[in-house]
């Protein structure tokens, strides 16, 4: 049985990730990193810590402000 294709969700998607980007990239750049490297890359936070330098911890708490920054 084919799958269906639904471009009106398709369509909806991409713009909901264009829109995500953009907001990433309006971020101050301790933020923007992160969660660029999270939601895009789609790292983890052991990965991104090592990529940046800092503790774990550290980019918990700033994926977490970062993301509160995003709602704001």
């Amino acid at each position: 049985m084919p799958v269906e294709y639904d471009l009106e969700a398709d369509v909806l998607e991409r713009i909901a990730y264009a829109d995500l980007l953009s907001a990433i990239r309006g971020l101050p750049a301790i933020y923007r990193d992160i969660l660029y490297l999270q939601c895009v890359e789609e790292h983890k936070l052991t990965e991104i810590s090592k990529l940046l330098g800092i503790g774990t911890a550290t980019v918990k708490k700033r994926a977490q402000r970062g993301r509160k920054k995003l709602l704001d």
